[in-house]
């Protein structure tokens, strides 16, 4: 089914969750359920710009170079793949965002 608002509509609100597979099913006479292969692009049409802007702001809140590259390869990764639906690249994340963060006294010391 195309957008039944024009594509300001996606700034704001997006077109809820799923819509990224009913648009691919309709594009390609699919009959399950396709990826995408871009998360980026489905929680752009799914929930909007403002949602996407929050998203990508938290995953850059990063202190340290070493968060901040595991941020930037998981931002490659988001663009090429569909890491959201993988349990095990979300656990790898928090625990290598955790291991290379700084510690506990030095966090203290900045604050």
């Amino acid at each position: 089914r195309p957008p039944r608002w024009p594509a300001l509509r996606y700034l704001f609100i997006g077109d809820g969750p799923g819509a990224a597979y009913e648009y691919l099913a309709a594009g390609t006479g699919l009959a399950g359920k396709a990826n995408l292969h871009n998360d980026l692009l489905k929680i752009l049409i799914e929930y909007g710009a403002v949602v996407l802007s929050g998203f990508l702001v938290l995953l850059y809140v990063a202190r340290t170079p070493a968060q901040r590259l595991l941020a930037l390869y998981t931002h490659v990764l988001l663009l090429t793949d569909n890491v959201l639906i993988y349990h095990f690249y979300l656990l790898f994340f928090v625990l290598i965002g955790a291991a290379v963060a700084p510690p506990r006294a030095a966090r203290e010391e900045t604050s």
